[in-house]
């Protein structure tokens, strides 16, 4: 699975920080993510990614680092 990686930004299942609990925000507004915010990027954070693709009709690399920016808010 392709990690996200801007600059410092690196998501993927298993990471913890500010910047998975930015992406669960992200998320949640138009409600792709129901959990928690907790900065935690579990399989609820990546059920809400696939979800946000689907409906996107997103290329399904998982984890592409324009996915991470648009999600992230930084275009």
């Amino acid at each position: 699975m392709e990690a996200i990686e801007e600059g410092k930004i690196m998501l993927r299942p298993g990471r913890v920080g500010d910047n998975v609990r930015k992406l669960q925000e992200r998320l949640k507004e138009p409600g792709f993510y129901s959990g928690r915010i907790d900065g935690v990027f579990g399989g609820a954070t990546l059920s809400a990614v696939k979800r946000f693709q689907a409906v996107r009709a997103l290329k399904k690399e998982l984890l592409s680092k324009k996915l991470c920016i648009v999600l992230l808010g930084y275009i």
